[in-house]
C-alpha cells in the first residue's frame, strides 16, 4: 500500500505536485496530476488521480479525488473511489467513498457512505 502504487492510473499519473512542510494555502486546487501534502491547505483539493496527505500534512476543506491516502491530518469532506487511512493518520468528516483501508492505529472520526460503482459522483470532476 504504498502512496505512489502502480494502480494510480490516470492521464498524469506519473507527475507529482508536493506542497513542501514548509508551505500554506489557502484555496482551491484543481489538477490532473497526483499532489502529496507535506504542509497545510486550507480549501478545496480536486484530483484525477491521487491526494496523498503526508505524516506532517494538514487539509482542512473538501477533497475530490479518484484515491485519498492520509497519513497525516484531513478534516472536512471527501468523495473518492478509494480512501486509505495509514497508521498515525487522522480523518475527521463525512466520506463518500467506494473501497475504504482504515489500518490498526489510524483514526476516522466522522460519517461514512459507500458508493457504487454505478452511481455517479455528485460532484463531477472538471
Amino acid at each position: 500500500m504504498g502512496v505512489f502504487d502502480k494502480g494510480d492510473t490516470g492521464v498524469n499519473a506519473k507527475e507529482t505536485t508536493i506542497i513542501s512542510s514548509k508551505a500554506k494555502i489557502i484555496g482551491n486546487l484543481i489538477l490532473e496530476s497526483n499532489i502529496h501534502i507535506d504542509g497545510e491547505v486550507k480549501g478545496k483539493i480536486e484530483s484525477k488521480v491521487l491526494v496523498s496527505i503526508g505524516k506532517h500534512g494538514v487539509v482542512d476543506g473538501e477533497i475530490y479525488a479518484k484515491k485519498l491516502v492520509v497519513k497525516g491530518k484531513f478534516i472536512g469532506k471527501a468523495e473518492c473511489e478509494n480512501i486509505e487511512i495509514l497508521k498515525n493518520g487522522v480523518l475527521n468528516g463525512d466520506i463518500v467513498v467506494t473501497n475504504l483501508i482504515i489500518e490498526e492505529g489510524a483514526i476516522f472520526e466522522g460519517n461514512c457512505k459507500k458508493r457504487g460503482k454505478k452511481e455517479e459522483k455528485s460532484h463531477p470532476l472538471k
